[in-house]
């Protein structure tokens, strides 16, 4: 290996075994990001030491801590590099131990946090929530969030081809086509306020019309209905 890592906590230095950390953003059927970007969380494998004591943060929802994670090259000449987090939260802590083998005691973290800086990188991530900055002149980057639009929606038959409202006939399946932008991931409801039909999905007739609990995957969602006359 050509690289090993050590966290910084409460001005300690300990060794990891394993990481992994990562951020995610959403994107619309044709790849555009269309969610502001979310830090996934930094999980560990820690080699245990007795003078560090992770519980009452482990226990606490509302301690913080400012950590470090170090990542040191073993060939001569190599550049260190550092990773801050900030403000982060111990949501998951598990202990190991196994009689057999080499390994050590190990202690296995889920971190969240709501600051990451990278000493390769001039990008800064900031979450809202986050109150700690490693510089008074940084300030926290408050990324848009692209609302979820309901564009549209229309019927269509068996064959595909749409149809108004007004033709469609008592007992007739139907699909009902929802056009939908920046939505990918949510879940909506449709009010079909039809004063003429009632509808049927997977076997129950919608309360008044409405539609709820819809899954948005793309930018347009297909759901199976059956008309029924009033």
């Amino acid at each position: 290996m050509s690289v090993k890592a050590k966290l910084i906590i409460d001005d300690m230095e300990v060794n990891i075994l394993w990481f992994t950390f990562g951020f995610n953003q959403g994107a619309d059927i044709s790849g555009r990001p269309s969610q502001r970007p979310r830090f996934v969380g930094l999980k560990l494998i820690i080699e245990t030491r007795k003078d560090l004591n992770l519980a009452e943060w482990s226990f606490s929802p509302n301690e913080k801590k400012q950590i470090e994670l170090h990542i040191y090259p073993i060939i001569m000449g190599g550049k260190t590099r550092k990773l801050y987090f900030y403000d982060c939260h111990l949501v998951s802590w598990k202990n190991d131990f196994t009689a057999t083998g080499s390994n050590p005691m190990s202690e296995t973290l889920d971190i969240t946090c709501a600051g990451v800086e990278d000493s390769t990188s001039a990008g800064v991530y900031s979450a809202y929530w986050r109150e700690t900055f490693k510089k008074d002149n940084v300030e926290a980057t408050i990324l848009e969030e692209i609302e979820p639009k309901l564009v549209e929606y229309h019927f269509e038959n068996k064959n595909g081809e749409v149809i108004e409202e007004k033709d469609i006939k008592g007992n007739q399946e139907i699909e009902l086509v929802i056009t939908t932008e920046n939505a990918n991931g949510t879940t909506i409801k449709v009010n079909l306020n039809n004063s003429r039909l009632d509808f049927k999905h997977n076997g129950e007739i919608l309360e008044n019309d409405i539609l709820k609990g819809v899954k948005i995957n793309d930018e347009e969602t297909r759901v199976p209905l059956t008309a029924i006359k009033q």
